[in-house]
């Protein structure tokens, strides 16, 4: 959810191509686009607004400073637009509207300063966009993401270094989906979804120099995660169908992944730079289940 992500706090940006899961993980399989945050400074702002037609505006604001061994850093983006026609003119009937979406974030983190290799961190952020799609039934889809992340990095121990961090996440998605008459003149609310899931994991690195190599780097990460879907189903037939439930589906499950690398770099010459790595992956997927409320007799 790249929108999570305020803009000023950007430094730079990588990007790996192909397979990266040796370093990165399972889900790097396909490339890697890492973000970096702009360093903490002794006081430093940025910031910027937007604004266009079909009533665009954007804002986003980013600041830091410093004190003793202490650094903080704020930032938040807020971002609004709308008056996408989702059909064409000729099509809309009573039931349709212009499209609209607004999305909001606010991102926070507090560093300290062991000595000058070792630092503790402690982040988080807060999410949220709603999304208007084009009937009052099918509208507001709404997305709420809040996260968190404490760590360190510590220099010197067993002469490299070690970073280690421990995260989590909920996230919560409420969506309705409608049925239109072909004339377009009236709508029936047929299914309100609500989807909640959160994840917890962690992750351990430990990289120094060592003989022939510029680097050897050993580290592992686990992640256990757990989500549902859960909905309510409306009886389209009837003119008011938000007093008529059929009943109710809700499914969902819990997944357990981890892995562990080991990474050797080997730079004898100018410009020649060799890498090697490899990786383990293990996963394990449980407690999946459906119910069905829906029909005469439930599932």
């Amino acid at each position: 959810q790249w929108n999570r992500v305020p803009k000023q706090a950007v430094d730079h940006v990588e990007i790996l191509e192909g397979g990266g899961s040796s370093l990165y993980g399972n889900y790097a399989v396909g490339g890697v686009i890492q973000l970096f945050r702009r360093p903490i400074a002794e006081r430093g702002f940025a910031g910027a607004l937007s604004g266009g037609s079909r009533g665009a505006a954007d804002a986003s604001l980013y600041g830091t400073a410093a004190h003793g061994a202490w650094g903080f850093s704020l930032g938040g983006d807020y971002g609004t637009g709308g008056g996408y026609t989702l059909l064409r003119p000729e099509q809309r009937g009573d039931v349709d509207r212009d499209s609209k979406v607004t999305r909001r974030s606010v991102d926070a983190r507090v560093e300290y300063a062991l000595s000058p290799g070792s630092r503790l961190f402690v982040s988080g952020d807060l999410f949220g966009d709603d999304r208007e799609l084009g009937t009052d039934f099918a509208s507001p889809n709404r997305r709420t993401i809040g996260s968190g992340v404490v760590g360190g990095s510590f220099g010197g121990v067993a002469g490299g270094r070690l970073d280690a961090s421990v995260f989590g996440q909920s996230q919560r998605y409420d969506s309705r989906q409608s049925r239109v008459s072909a004339d377009r003149s009236s709508e029936s609310l047929a299914i309100a979804q609500s989807i909640p899931s959160r994840d917890l994991g962690g992750s351990l690195q430990w990289a120094r120099s060592a003989g022939v190599f510029e680097t050897v780097a050993v580290g592992g990460d686990a992640r256990y995660m757990h989500g549902r879907l859960d909905e309510r189903v409306y009886d389209t037939s009837t003119p008011d169908p938000q007093n008529v439930p059929l009943g109710t589906r809700s499914s969902g499950g819990s997944q357990l992944v981890g892995g562990a690398f080991v990474q050797g770099v080997v730079a004898p010459a100018e410009p020649l730079r060799v890498e090697a790595s490899a990786r383990v992956d293990a996963w394990r997927s449980y407690d999946g289940s459906r119910s069905d409320r829906t029909g005469a007799t439930p599932a």
